[in-house]
């Protein structure tokens, strides 16, 4: 155990062209505790300690190593919103295409999306951003005239980041995303939350029905909306609308080359 995260520790450090001594300086430790945990001289790394070394040096958090580091020390993993991310993200969500998918983070927030996902969103005037959580962009659709999504969806998505929140509950970053949702959603929060029992909720399994109502689309875009796991990225959920209706079908085909440059 300890030998792995101390190879995997003095193998990225080297790669960074850091010392020990930089390294240390950094999180901040002393070098001689650098030098214990890559030679393997400690008996346990402290769960804080270990994330601030995936911090600084980055690469385990983006690759999800550091839950490996995590497991073999007997913690729980790093759950939190705008992690970096995988550096091989865009191969990840160019699999997916002509389906729109979505990388989201714990705290709902859009982290990338293929082509296919930003076609659908400038349907709807809608940019993604990292600043831009998922309930935001569907409440802005829902707004809209006419509203091109459902609070059925909005609800559906909604309870889901709930209970995800409820399950870090001595997180800052829980009780912020919660206030910030309740603030997005005002009246509709309050009807969501009231029979809403984290103690007895599950989620909803996927893949669930997802309709699309776009205004140049004579008939509903009917989806179906599943979730791909990250591996040791609990922290991130990949969604992909996989075509149900005829014209969802149709409007998942890639544009001609001449609609493109138009």
């Amino acid at each position: 155990m300890l030998e792995e995260i101390g190879s995997s520790v003095r193998r990225i450090r080297e790669s960074q062209g850091w010392s020990q001594f930089q390294l240390a300086a950094k999180i901040p430790i002393s070098q001689k505790q650098i030098s214990r945990i890559e030679n393997q001289q400690v008996v346990g790394i402290a769960r804080h300690t270990l994330i601030r070394l995936a911090e600084v040096l980055r690469e385990p958090i983006a690759t999800g190593e550091v839950n490996r580091w995590l497991f073999l020390s007997g913690y729980r993993p790093l759950v939190c919103p705008k992690l970096p991310l995988p550096a091989n993200v865009s191969q990840l969500m160019a699999q997916f295409d002509p389906y729109p998918a979505a990388l989201l983070d714990v705290g709902g927030y859009f982290r990338a999306c293929n082509q296919a996902m930003r076609r659908l969103l400038a349907t709807f005037a809608l940019r993604p951003s990292l600043e831009k959580s998922i309930v935001s962009m569907l409440v802005a659709a829902l707004r809209s005239t006419p509203p091109l999504v459902s609070a059925q969806e909005i609800a559906f998505m909604a309870r889901r980041l709930l209970l995800q929140w409820s399950l870090n509950p001595d997180e800052d970053w829980a009780t912020t995303a919660r206030n910030a949702l309740a603030v997005e959603l005002r009246g509709l929060f309050d009807t969501i939350v009231q029979d809403f029992r984290p103690e007895l909720e599950c989620l909803t399994p996927m893949p669930v029905e997802f309709n699309v109502h776009l205004p140049q689309c004579p008939s509903t875009l009917t989806f179906f909306l599943t979730e791909v796991l990250v591996g040791h990225r609990p922290d991130l959920g990949l969604y992909v609308l996989y075509p149900i209706s005829p014209s969802a079908k149709a409007w998942c085909q890639p544009p001609s080359r001449e609609a493109v440059s138009t």
